[in-house]
């Protein structure tokens, strides 16, 4: 059966002197079926306080009240320019109450001891917002995309314009700028066929007649165009059917033939590309002479991106990378390579550059951009950058390694606050650090070899009341110095491939602790995570159906644990890993749920019984609507999908309350109890 939906949730603001009216009012709406919060505010300060927060969905105020006139309201809700229905609630209405209520521009007027009108008109009201909100954000939207294509438009590099019946309509700067044009008007009364050489009129002229009797757009054609000032070039024209004001009209997208072909290129800036670095920075490495230090690579990545990208607004973030992309290629100099790295990551390869010189160009690069002002459409605002410089040396082993470096000299720079460069110097490093990986790795080894591992249990607590008692397994070490986290020994146990032993220990002791659980009489369901690694460890679920038999327990006992960006690199591992768990009756959970855009997609795909919720969401979670509203909207997919929901890093007891209003099944975190390496009683 489906899941039963839940009904909205009606936030009343109520002002009201009384103070059991408002108990009255839910209690009464809760009767009828509505999910309805009652606040009161009984003085003036009260009710402009919470009137600024915005969270209401309807004020309910008494004609006569003391505490302000309902004109005094509906103004100051105008002044906050908020959308919030105001209802005038009265013993009785007469005529001249009603003419006063229209010219007080109120909502409704309800009649404050009638249930069955108080109930009609709180519906009534509530709906007709919603549909207001909904028309709103849906207008919202379709502005943001129509800007959003007229920017992508505007910004593209190839040549497009809008034909209706053989003319120009529209034409954006890389049309204007391939046929020598300086503004749009001088398209004005030129017909496509104009600007095309007659030595290929013909063919455009028959796909023309084609596509005027309806057929699809055919494939692209090679044609000769001809500039105003009567030279010509090879080109190749793209034909789709589009509307512009909403008349009926064909998109032609034009290519010079000899810019037709750039896979080095990215298509947005104009720089190289990804794939460019790639193989820039694998040549480079390979080729080092010993000795070697005049080359330096330094990854640069706007600070507060995702904050930048909210305040201009979608359709203008491409503008936004643009400039910055231009800002880099204005700094390169003569032997550098400029180009995008990812999403708003760029690369500058300095070649033929002193160490000291580029530790000088970085430190330049960052001042330049702290002291400038970026304009995106009608905002003007600042942009610092944080970069990792990494000075390349015959220490580095490949182009992977320099990429790697240079991403976590970059995230070194983020961390510290931003505006900032981060170097990293491995020849300067490179004895240390080798000596301090070969030491850990010895005490890594010897861990495993001497039950030098141990394990701490973390009580997973119900808020929905479900039996037995849930804990998630943590992996600790004990060092020369003391118990060592996973972040301290992992990095190195990974580098040389001891994760997925590490993982079978774990798997091995889990499965004790449940059978010696079990002896108690005590029902233990175990969350044992597991890292990318072991998805290629070909006898791990064998190794784990053994571990089962060998202690006599059931499988469902053991929840494996994977990150969703674990889940979404590797989704066919995943999926197998699952299929080999399930015929041992295990089971699968999601870790980090919600910090990708295709959560939903995945949820279903995997099929994983638990989804635990993205830990970012649970910062500042009591102050925060936006993360409660994203946790409520997690909960309802992975609800909807059957999965049962667990929140982590639960810090106070303001948190519990609100995860407990939105629906969530487990709590986990030290404000509920320290992790332990005996299986306490939850």
């Amino acid at each position: 059966m489906p899941p039963k939906k839940t009904a909205a949730s009606i936030r009343l603001l109520l002002v009201d002197a009384s103070p059991d009216y408002a108990e009255r009012l839910q209690g009464q709406l809760r009767s009828a079926g509505h999910n309805a919060r009652v606040e009161r505010v009984a003085t003036r300060p009260a009710l402009e306080e919470a009137i600024a927060r915005r969270d209401a969905d309807l004020l309910l105020v008494d004609w006569q009240s003391p505490i302000a006139k309902v004109a005094d309201v509906v103004a100051m809700i105008e002044r906050e320019r908020l959308d919030l229905p105001v209802i005038a609630m009265a013993e009785s209405v007469d005529a001249s109450m009603l003419l006063a209520a229209t010219k007080a521009r109120v909502s409704a007027l309800m009649l404050r001891e009638e249930p069955a009108h108080i109930e009609d008109v709180i519906r009534r009201e509530f709906a007709r917002r919603r549909q207001r909100l909904a028309l709103a954000n849906a207008e919202a939207r379709i502005r943001e995309l129509e800007q959003r294509c007229d920017a992508m438009l505007e910004s593209s590099r190839d040549a497009i314009a809008y034909v209706h019946e053989g003319m120009h309509v529209r034409a954006n700067p890389a049309y204007l700028e391939l046929f020598g044009v300086q503004s749009f008007e001088e398209l004005e009364g030129i017909t496509l066929l104009d600007m095309i050489d007659p030595s290929t009129a013909a063919k455009l002229k028959d796909v023309l007649k084609r596509l005027a009797r309806d057929e699809a757009p055919s494939e692209p054609i090679e044609i000769r165009a001809q500039r105003f000032d009567g030279s010509n070039f090879d080109a190749e024209m793209l034909f789709a059917r589009a509307s512009f004001e909403g008349e009926p009209c064909l998109q032609i997208t034009l290519r010079r033939r000899e810019v037709l072909v750039a896979p080095d290129i990215d298509p947005l800036t104009g720089l190289a590309n990804r794939q460019s670095v790639f193989k820039a920075c694998g040549e480079l490495v390979a080729g080092l002479e010993p000795g070697s230090h005049d080359a330096a690579l330094l990854l640069v990545e706007p600070d507060g991106f995702d904050r930048i990208s909210e305040a201009v607004g979608i359709a203008q973030v491409d503008e936004l990378i643009c400039q910055v992309a231009e800002g880099l290629r204005e700094f390169g100099q003569s032997g550098d390579l400029v180009a995008r790295y990812s999403d708003h990551g760029f690369m500058l390869l300095m070649r033929g550059t002193s160490h000291d010189e580029a530790q000088a160009r970085a430190e330049a690069l960052r001042d330049a951009f702290a002291g400038h002002v970026f304009e995106v459409g009608n905002r003007s605002f600042p942009i610092t950058i944080s970069a990792g410089l990494v000075l390349i040396s015959d220490a580095i082993a490949s182009g992977d390694d320099l990429l790697g470096r240079a991403s976590r000299a970059l995230k070194q720079a983020q961390d510290a606050g931003g505006n900032q460069v981060a170097v990293d110097d491995p020849a300067a490093k490179e004895k240390a650090d080798a000596a301090a990986e070969k030491a850990l790795l010895g005490i890594v080894r010897d861990a495993i070899e001497h039950d030098g591992l141990v394990l701490s249990f973390q009580p997973v607590v119900s808020l929905q009341g479900a039996e037995g008692e849930y804990f998630q397994v943590l992996v600790r070490l004990n060092g020369p110095n003391g118990e060592m986290l996973p972040g301290e020994f992992f990095p190195v146990a990974e580098k040389y491939g001891l994760l997925s032993t590490i993982d079978r220990w774990v798997v091995g002791n889990a499965c004790k602790a449940i059978a010696a659980h079990a002896r108690e009489g005590r029902e233990a369901t175990l969350f044992v995570k597991l890292n990318p690694h072991s998805l290629d460890d070909a006898g791990l679920v064998a190794s784990i159906g053994q571990q089962i038999r060998k202690v006599g327990i059931q499988g469902q006992a053991l929840v494996f644990e994977f990150t969703e960006a674990t889940v979404g690199t590797n989704l066919n591992g995943v999926r197998q890993f699952r299929e080999g768990v399930a015929t041992l009756g295990c089971r699968l959970a999601i870790q980090d749920f919600g910090a990708a855009a295709n959560a939903p997609q995945i949820v279903q795909h995997v099929g994983a019984h638990f989804v635990k919720l993205d830990r970012r969401l649970m910062v500042d979670l009591p102050k925060s609507p936006e993360h409660q509203s994203k946790l409520r909207e997690l909960c309802s997919i992975a609800h909807a999908a059957g999965r049962k929901t667990i929140a982590q890093f639960v810090e106070d007891a303001a948190s519990m309350a609100v995860l407990f209003t939105l629906g969530v099944d487990f709590v986990q975190g030290n404000f509920l109890s320290e992790p332990e390496q005996v299986v306490g009683a939850a």
